[in-house]
């Protein structure tokens, strides 16, 4: 199941043409990055390729970028466990859910590409 895509915003009218693409990830990198950091993260990122987290736990990249590069810009129920994915299904979800409006409500200085 895909949650999100960066591509579903860059490549949207109203995306701004002096954005980089990764700005289309900074939302739904800060979700990741949090999900991953909470010990939320599937085996993909904990098994397959371990040494990208700590990217994150050491703040060497920014959640929209970590996401941009080690997810491909694609939001999945693959990045989760079973309990992280328990969550995104109603939080997260773009349709329904509340994190886009909390994402909305947040100060323009936290929303860092």
């Amino acid at each position: 199941m895909k949650y999100d895509d960066a591509s579903w915003h860059y490549g949207a009218d109203n995306f701004s043409a002096s954005l980089p693409q990764v700005a289309g990830a900074t939302h739904t990198g800060m979700f990741v990055a949090w999900a991953f950091l909470a010990g939320l993260a599937g085996s993909l990122h904990t098994e397959d390729f371990p040494e990208d987290i700590p990217k994150l736990q050491k703040r060497r990249i920014t959640p929209g970028a970590y996401f941009y590069e080690t997810c491909d810009g694609k939001f999945t129920d693959e990045d989760l466990n079973e309990i992280g994915n328990q969550f995104a299904e109603h939080y997260y979800d773009t349709a329904n859910g509340q994190y886009l409006k909390d994402y909305d409500d947040l100060p323009a200085h936290f929303r860092t590409v």
